[in-house]
């Protein structure tokens, strides 16, 4: 008896206690379950491109329906510089969770809208982990370090400074920026020297301070000249290489440093052969190294 009067006390007790704090209850539980759904979006840094292209777009959308628009929050992650962000799968979008493990499993894909971002926003390692309340968080390590991009900039401005001027065309600045590229870096067929050096050629920084580069540095170096002359344009990839994109005059146009650089020529050769043609063009010189996925690269058909 005495224990059903102490568990009558504290049932009349609780209920009493709801009424009198009913609003504040009703509060919290609807700041919890927002809580889950609550997004905030950083500032993007100043190597976000403002272009959207055919393959993937900015978005201001975070709350997913399909897979288009998980692959266009992958870009502007990516586009905006940001080393992490959380998203949350909507209940509508059932798929939600089974789409985003096929993209971060997908590591071509991931490449490919790597090559749509300016490089200095690129990651070199990203991460996709998500949580069973839907929580979805994307991290990124970039390739650029801070100090490496300030002295790439350093050395961009000394040399648009030195080599193009305001009387040039913007062709003929592209022009000058692709001889000095040339003529002044090797391609690095070893990857390592005599003394066990290994240069940093996979990226600019390997072309402009150590003066080798492959593929991937040689595109880089280029794209960070073309976005600091304000010119739109990404990186193709194929299975085997990598080249620059850029639209000019009205036109998609192909440009390949690397390939006017020839690496099994006794010696320096300065060639233009693969400057600024376009697609029609660039398939009839090499349709081996140079053949991409059309489906991605939608711009250059």
């Amino acid at each position: 008896m005495k224990n059903l009067t102490l568990w009558l006390i504290i049932i009349v007790g609780t209920f009493l206690l709801v009424d009198k704090y009913k609003a504040e209850i009703i509060d919290f539980t609807t700041n919890f379950f927002t809580y889950k759904q609550e997004i905030v979006i950083p500032k993007a840094n100043e190597y976000k491109k403002e272009a959207s292209y055919l393959l993937v777009k900015n978005t201001n959308n975070f709350e997913p329906i399909n897979k288009s628009d998980l692959i266009n929050i992958y870009y502007t992650i990516i586009n905006s510089g940001w080393n992490e962000f959380t998203f949350y799968c909507s209940d509508k979008y059932t798929n939600c969770l089974s789409d985003l493990r096929h993209i971060a499993d997908d590591q071509i894909l991931l490449s490919h809208i790597n090559n749509f971002v300016h490089p200095f926003n690129s990651y070199r390692k990203i991460r996709t982990s998500y949580d069973a309340l839907g929580a979805v968080t994307i991290s990124i390590e970039k390739t650029y370090t801070e100090n490496m991009i300030k002295n790439i900039n350093t050395k961009v401005t000394e040399i648009l400074n030195n080599h193009t001027n305001d009387e040039m065309t913007t062709e003929e600045k592209i022009r000058h920026i692709h001889d000095y590229i040339v003529n002044n870096t090797k391609y690095d067929s070893k990857r390592i020297d005599e003394n066990n050096f290994q240069y940093q050629s996979d990226n600019s920084y390997g072309v402009l301070f150590q003066g080798y580069g492959i593929c991937s540095g040689y595109a880089d170096t280029m794209a960070i000249f073309l976005s600091r002359l304000n010119i739109n344009n990404y990186k193709i990839a194929s299975d085997k290489h990598v080249w620059n994109f850029l639209y000019l005059n009205d036109n998609w146009l192909h440009l390949d440093v690397v390939w006017d650089d020839p690496i099994n020529a006794k010696e320096d050769i300065l060639d233009h052969t693969y400057f600024l043609i376009d697609t029609k063009k660039l398939e009839s010189l090499d349709i081996a190294e140079h053949k991409y996925d059309k489906m991605i690269y939608l711009e250059a058909q």
